[in-house]
């Protein structure tokens, strides 16, 4: 995972919002794996769902349940 953390912070500019949406993409994988199964390519799958999250794609953090795109977060950076 070090090296989407590492890709994900050039994407976003901040490594602590990277290891934050590799975290919070982390939690995600704990919650689905178990009854979807693992994906065939877990590390594309934890580095997607990081930068979904982190910009307000992923559907937890849909803007029409109060998610987004964190403030601060710039536009191009999703």
């Amino acid at each position: 995972m070090g090296t989407s953390v590492a890709g994900l912070a050039r994407r976003f500019g901040d490594l602590d919002v990277a290891e934050d949406a590799a975290a919070e993409a982390f939690a995600i994988a704990v919650e689905r794996w178990p009854t979807d199964g693992v994906p065939p390519n877990p590390g594309a799958w934890l580095t997607t769902t990081a930068a979904a999250t982190n910009c307000g794609s992923a559907p937890d953090h849909h803007p029409a349940r109060g998610g987004g795109r964190p403030p601060g977060r710039p536009a191009d950076a999703c």
